[in-house]
């Protein structure tokens, strides 16, 4: 199929202009009838399945629907590893919350803490009750007259 020349026009300062534009040189769209073979090669091209219009149509559509389903399938693969690090990120999460679960302060711990002090205060001091008795028994035996001595008077 053969192109027509394009058609050059005067503009008013005396430079060439395509046919196909206006004075502020803006594209203009071609009407049918405006068409290299009248309105008759609109049908021709467009209007017939076998046309190449149509064929060109239906090579255009076939593209769109291949570009659609594959941006379909990259928005899928998009959402299945934003799902995966979601997931990923949920578990490393929980791990942190449990860790610091366990080794959280707990009012259990902090009550046997302190029962376990009082606990061994009071070892401590019946300890140095013991001591005190031990040396105050020493002390009044190291004090205390001789037999012989007792029994002279």
């Amino acid at each position: 199929m053969r192109s027509p020349t394009p058609v050059c026009l005067v503009n008013q300062d005396g430079s060439r202009r395509r046919e196909d534009t206006d004075d502020t040189g803006a594209q203009q769209r071609r009407t049918p009838a405006q068409g290299a073979n009248g309105p008759d090669h609109w049908w021709k091209c467009w209007g017939d399945e076998n046309g190449p219009g149509a064929r060109f149509r239906t090579e255009v559509r076939g593209e769109l629907a291949s570009i659609k389903s594959r941006i379909t399938w990259y928005n899928g693969g998009v959402a299945v590893l934003s799902a995966i690090g979601m997931i990923v990120l949920a578990a490393w999460l929980s791990g942190k919350f449990a860790a610091n679960e366990r080794s959280a302060v707990k009012r259990e711990d902090v009550a046997a803490a302190v029962q376990q002090s009082a606990n061994m205060a009071v070892a401590k001091q019946a300890d140095d009750f013991m001591l005190l008795r031990k040396q105050l028994e020493q002390a009044a035996a190291d004090v205390a007259l001789p037999a012989a001595a007792r029994t002279r008077k």
